[in-house]
């Protein structure tokens, strides 16, 4: 019960400076919440919300993805937003996502809200999702195993020494399989003896 009081404390005082864009007093407080053994997403969305305020989607995505996995509790001991257990969460990971060019995962979450809720507007949302996902794709290049060496391994002087010698190494290839035809028109076959 004390763990319960202590946490609401602290989740109160972090709420009034996230009220007042505190935020990172906000932070911390809600951090302190995170501390207790208690199974409420509220802190994790408050931390989301500011994040998604400091347009840092990638912590956004995190704080979310780890509230999914707290379940509604069934008995609340405090007041709690419904929405966090909800559509909410899933707006929010939708357009952190859209923003971070993750359109799949987007859409996913798109489309959990039009399961919770018909409406029309979440269709042409997850329309919207589907056409940056055609936009975005690029068709794969074929690349040999030296190329992806040579992108990986070599500065840009490095990358052109390495050009200059396989230009020169293709250039004496060529001039040996010259040599090479015309030694066998030149020359006539060695004949074998049978013993």
């Amino acid at each position: 019960d004390h763990i319960n009081t202590s946490f609401q404390a602290a989740y109160k005082i972090a709420q009034a400076y996230h009220g007042t864009a505190r935020h990172d007093l906000a932070l911390e407080w809600y951090h302190k919440c995170l501390t207790f053994q208690v199974d409420y997403r509220e802190p994790l969305v408050g931390i989301a919300s500011i994040y998604q305020h400091r347009e840092d989607h990638g912590k956004v995505v995190f704080y979310l993805e780890a509230a999914l996995n707290v379940p509604e509790p069934k008995h609340p001991e405090m007041v709690i937003f419904k929405p966090n257990y909800g559509l909410h969460v899933h707006d929010m990971l939708a357009k952190s996502y859209f923003a971070l060019k993750k359109y799949k995962k987007s859409i996913k979450h798109l489309e959990k809200m039009y399961e919770l809720e018909r409406q029309p507007h979440f269709l042409a949302d997850i329309q919207n999702c589907k056409n940056e996902l055609k936009k975005s794709y690029k068709r794969p290049t074929t690349s040999t195993r030296l190329n992806l060496v040579m992108l990986t391994c070599l500065s840009s002087q490095e990358l052109m020494r390495f050009s200059a010698l396989m230009r020169y190494l293709t250039q004496i290839l060529a001039l040996m399989k010259l040599l090479v035809f015309i030694a066998l028109n030149t020359f006539p076959a060695p004949v074998l003896s049978k013993q």
